[in-house]
């Protein structure tokens, strides 16, 4: 990240023939309409466009080429993360699963710490006052804030895109990523309620009910805590609402149908085909996001008895992940959906950390 001043930094680059100087002032050329400071951020593509600079009067070679990784992740390398999660929401695990394969892939740049929040989504704790104002508005898990962060990451979609992009370059797929980066939109597009549930009530298949709107009646809550229930009924009222009507289910069904066979013409392709101990992209590539978040979907579905969805290619592939390090460091053993007869989920320890 710099910061610079267009008043002067022209004359400084030029008096003091400092090519760094020189160089970060080429790459914020764009931003140099702007008035007083300004800040940016440039990107790899801008970094590997720029050439070698050699200053005669110090004999100092700069090659961004070769500096480019230290100056991009020298600020995350000390990013800290706390990730408000809670152990059976599909979304949390997702998100838990990335953290976890991240530091094993090529070229990783892990951040100082993420440390774990857990929030009992089952007892509403995502709908208190301090959740929705200070953490997360739509009042769901996952959601990450840092030390680094503008602002909080309110969904594990950009959460595992930002730790992708900023620490673990490799699960965004190398040479495939715009294949898992389409497959990944694709993936969170379709609602992990519908899938979820498959014998949903009468009045579920209506009109999903929120306890947001029980909360609303109290008389008792401040100004600011109503306009964050109200905002947050709006939320669901767009989304989680109409999750169980038939249509719906149906469009996401066949959605996702078709996300899985895909993934299985990829893994043809890579050579995973039939090797269930692989990534969709292969060995050379190793796990990509798509895989992170691939695992916990294939998983549920499984678990709900929506396995006609689900090629057995991927069946298999899921049934051998399951047993894999990154993901007993997820669930520990346990399946994605809770069951009462587990205990209180806030007395499972183990699920507690990363």
């Amino acid at each position: 990240m710099l910061t610079t001043c267009r008043s002067n930094c022209f004359w400084k680059c030029v008096t003091s023939g400092c090519a760094i100087a020189f160089c970060a002032l080429l790459l914020a050329l764009p931003w140099l309409e702007s008035p007083d400071c300004l800040t940016f951020s440039p990107s790899q593509t801008s970094l590997l466009q720029c050439p070698a600079f050699e200053t005669p009067s110090t004999s100092i070679v700069i090659h961004f080429r070769l500096a480019k990784a230290a100056w991009i992740m020298a600020d995350w390398q000390n990013a800290e993360y706390t990730l408000y999660s809670s152990p059976f929401s599909l979304y949390s695990m997702m998100a838990r699963h990335t953290i976890q394969l991240g530091p094993t892939t090529h070229d990783a740049t892990p951040p100082k710490s993420i440390t774990l929040h857990f929030i009992n989504h089952k007892a509403h704790e995502n709908l208190t006052e301090d959740y929705l104002i200070n953490v997360n508005p739509r009042g769901q898990v996952p959601a990450m804030k840092g030390n680094l962060l503008k602002e909080t990451l309110t969904e594990s979609r950009a959460i595992s895109l930002h730790l992708a992009e900023k620490h673990y370059p490799a699960m965004l797929g190398g040479k495939n990523e715009s294949i898992v980066r389409d497959l990944f939109e694709r993936l969170h597009a379709v609602y992990g309620l519908s899938i979820s549930n498959p014998k949903p009530t009468t009045e579920m298949t209506e009109r999903n009910p929120s306890p947001v709107e029980k909360m609303l009646q109290r008389t008792d809550i401040s100004p600011e805590y109503r306009a964050a229930l109200e905002a947050k009924l709006a939320f669901h009222n767009r989304h989680n609402a109409i999750a169980f009507q038939p249509g719906v289910v149906a469009k996401h069904r066949a959605d996702l149908k078709t996300i899985f066979e895909q993934v299985v013409d990829h893994r043809k392709r890579s050579g995973s085909y039939e090797d269930h101990d692989q990534w969709t992209f292969g060995p050379d590539i190793g796990p990509t996001i798509i895989d992170s978040h691939l695992l916990p979907f294939t998983l549920r579905c499984l678990e709900v008895g929506s396995d006609d969805l689900v090629p057995l290619e991927l069946q298999n592939w899921a049934k051998a992940k399951e047993k894999s390090p990154s993901w007993q460091k997820v669930m520990h053993g346990k399946p994605t959906t809770y069951h009462p007869s587990m205990g209180p989920v806030a007395e499972m320890s183990e699920m507690m950390t990363l």
